[in-house]
């Protein structure tokens, strides 16, 4: 391109002389590039130039560029076209064309500027990663079905502030954005529009709650009794240990006291509908706080001061539905008796037991197995050079082990419901990497690590969250699970509607290839790897997306918790990607035997994301309306019945009246799923992802009063546009 540029500056600022000198270098390079291809295309007589790259608009002088290609080509007929009419005619005009099967995703084997996999901007700016799965669970878990089934029952919520909060989503979704590479700036300007979308997707939960129970009926009978109302946003229902909030004013009439001096506690009962006692277990207790009305009301803000106690219980509840209790004054003390802890730092419950080692280390063992995993939340902390495109780390690099650090257990909750220990480890790590001498520097600072594990009654996982204090620069964190897993040779990566088989051996070849192939890469929500009878899957609730299967002897499973980095595309370094502060990330560990229950773990990853919705009558309803109806205390409005296929979308459909309803295979065989409505069908269609009629050979439904059923194929979509006999 010197020539290029030499008789571009010779042409001095003159326009039409400019011009020239572009259209000539335009019908140099674009000869070469068509003759290339057809070198390479040679089965095909059709091929496909694109207009517009990475950060280029498209061209505004389109036919200028067709009258160029004629001149520099005469022998090709240039066309502006679409990509389906490219491949439609490609594919008349190739024979056999070659398929490519499984991940289109490998290093650049030659050298180039510009061809680079950019293997990892998942572990870019991990505070952006967090706040975008977190907005993005609550309008498609909460938000969107919600309002779904509010208007359906007559709210007339305007369905214009979700539209605004799934725009200010998804402008967060160009790529140099989302996958956090660009400058401060710009991610900064993300995080308030996640907050936008935060603060609308919030309200709408809560609008839409209050109209779907504003007819239930009010369990309260007495002076000082009031109802709390229960949702559960996804569509399975749930049997196990619930944990919830019941505000309390400040004057609730019952209390008691363990000793003469001690300070006393709230006595309440909860009862379900039909007056049986729920027993329950204290967690925590705010003796006296304050919150802004969660339904929002024209100059309402808040019900005053009240006392907060936070319970487990284990309830039933149905799927995207509610269950209302009744808290009642108690005459006499009310405490939970027994515990699910075996010993001074272990627990077990019907299906797995933990143990905290010395080293601060988890020990998990499947009761169903007997297979025992050791030496889980392991940490390694490494130096990086790179930036949000790359993890770079020195020649001259150590990886730092949790192995050995400081460490302090604590028992925080402890009862038949739910155990949970805080284990807390303090490294000593460099504070920053030495750009001159690309070694880490000599002056140590701790980096904090506290693991809250928690074990509930009936759960066949362990939930885990990992806080961090990250305090040094310049390094990449990482979580260590060793699986002992030696035999097994793949691991599942959980992506966009499927799941994905990779290697754990890294391909040799790419050693001498412009890029080597690294055993980090990108996964959704869930990681996994397993051989016979031993098998563990890492769900991650948000944030955390690049993971992997080391190729050693322990079949390590790992993930990436964050890449503290300076340099930023034309700067001399920045802070925020440096990731400084605190972070708090969770996950639940399952541990299998055979093959992965992907149904079961996809259940296991909705439950973790999407919290539970609650509301109260009485003196603290939080801006709700009163129940004031004759309806049902236990309603639930969607169920799936059989739990064989994934839910990926309820909402209002674009167009028409009804419901849409999403699902997903995620097994290599046909699997049938049962769908439970709250009323009667009157008609279900099959639709593709535009909500536009399919052929019934693809998708056929059968629907008898309110349960439709639907076969789905391997690794298959199916979307369903459903109406109702009447109007609620």
């Amino acid at each position: 391109m010197k020539e290029f540029c030499a008789e571009l500056n010779a042409a001095d600022g003159d326009p039409e002389a400019e011009q020239l000198v572009r259209d000539k270098h335009f019908r140099i390079e674009i000869a070469k590039y068509v003759s290339d291809e057809i070198k390479r295309s040679s089965d095909s007589k059709v091929l496909c130039l694109m207009d517009s790259m990475d950060h280029i608009a498209p061209a505004s002088d389109v036919p200028r560029y067709l009258q160029l290609i004629e001149e520099a080509c005469p022998d090709v007929k240039p066309t502006h076209s679409t990509l389906p009419r490219f491949f439609a005619e490609a594919r008349s005009s190739v024979k056999n064309p070659p398929v490519r099967r499984g991940e289109l995703r490998e290093p650049s084997r030659n050298i180039s500027n510009y061809l680079w996999l950019i293997p990892n901007c998942t572990s870019s700016r991990v505070r952006v990663k967090m706040a975008n799965d977190r907005t993005q669970t609550l309008l498609e878990r909460c938000a969107d079905p919600l309002l779904a089934l509010a208007n359906m029952h007559g709210a007339e919520i305007p369905n214009a502030h979700l539209q605004i909060a799934w725009k200010y989503l998804l402008t967060n979704h160009a790529h140099d954005s989302i996958c956090g590479c660009s400058i401060d700036q710009v991610h900064r300007d993300m995080m308030y529009r996640f907050e936008q979308a935060q603060v609308l997707g919030e309200q709408i939960c809560h609008q839409s709650f209050g109209a779907l129970t504003q007819t239930s009926v009010e369990l309260a009978q007495k002076k000082d009794e009031f109802t709390i109302t229960i949702l559960n946003p996804l569509p399975e229902s749930r049997e196990e240990a619930v944990i919830f909030d019941v505000d309390l004013p400040l004057d609730y009439p019952a209390e008691f006291a363990d000793s003469f001096f001690s300070p006393p506690v709230k006595s309440f009962i909860i009862e379900d509908a039909d007056g049986n006692t729920i027993p329950y277990q204290r967690l925590r207790i705010i003796p006296k706080t304050n919150e802004r009305s969660r339904f929002a009301r024209f100059c309402f803000q808040s019900d005053g001061a009240f006392t907060r106690y936070t319970v487990a219980a284990h309830l039933a509840l149905p799927g995207l539905g509610f269950r209302s209790l009744r808290i009642k004054p108690a005459a006499h003390p009310v405490r939970a008796v027994g515990s699910l802890r075996t010993g001074p730092a272990s627990a077990e419950n019907e299906y797995i037991a933990v143990a905290i080692a010395g080293d601060g280390t988890l020990n998990l063992t499947d009761k169903s197995t007997g297979e025992s995993y050791r030496d889980l939340l392991t940490y390694s902390s490494r130096s990086e050079l790179g930036d949000g495109w790359f993890h770079v780390h020195s020649v001259n690099d150590e990886q730092l082990l949790s192995t050995g650090a400081t460490v302090q257990t604590a028992v925080v909750s402890d009862g038949p419901e739910v155990v949970t220990f805080r284990v807390t480890a303090t490294l000593q790590v460099p504070r920053r990497m030495d750009q001159a001498s690309l070694a880490p520097s000599p002056e140590l600072v701790p980096l904090q690590i506290t693991n809250l594990v928690t074990l509930r009654q009936g759960a066949r996982t362990l939930d885990v969250e990992v806080q961090v204090d990250n305090t040094p620069e310049d390094h990449r964190l990482q979580l260590l699970l060793p699986t002992d897993c030696p035999e097994a040779t793949i691991w599942l990566a959980h992506q966009p509607f499927d799941f994905v088989e990779r290697s754990v051996a890294l391909d040799p070849r790419t050693a001498s290839w412009q890029e080597i192939e690294q055993a980090e890469k990108p996964f959704l929500g869930i990681a996994s790897i397993g051989h016979g009878k031993r098998g563990l899957a890492l769900i991650s609730a948000a944030g955390v997306h690049e993971g992997g299967v080391s190729d050693d002897q322990r079949r390590t499973l790992f993930a990436t918790l964050l890449r503290s980095f300076r340099q930023t595309i034309a700067t001399g370094g920045e802070p925020d990607g440096l990731e400084k502060g605190q972070h708090s990330f969770k996950f639940a560990l399952l541990p299998f035997s055979g093959e992965l229950p992907r149904a079961g773990a996809l259940r296991e990853l909705a439950r973790l994301q999407t919290r539970l919705l609650t509301r109260q009558s009485g003196k603290r309803p939080s801006g709700y309306p009163p129940l004031q109806g004759t309806g049902s205390a236990t309603q639930s409005f969607v169920e799936l019945l059989d739990g064989n296929l994934a839910v990926s979308a309820i909402k209002t459909p674009e167009k028409g009246e009804g419901l849409i309803l999403r699902l997903w295979n995620p097994t290599s065989q046909p699997m049938t799923e049962s769908i439970r409505f709250w009323k009667n069908i009157q008609s279900v269609e099959c639709v593709n992802l535009a909500e536009e009629p399919l052929d019934d050979a693809v998708c056929t439904p059968s629907s008898e009063g309110r349960e439709v059923s639907i076969t789905a194929g391997a690794h298959s979509i199916v979307t369903l546009h459903m109406t109702f006999a009447g109007q609620d």
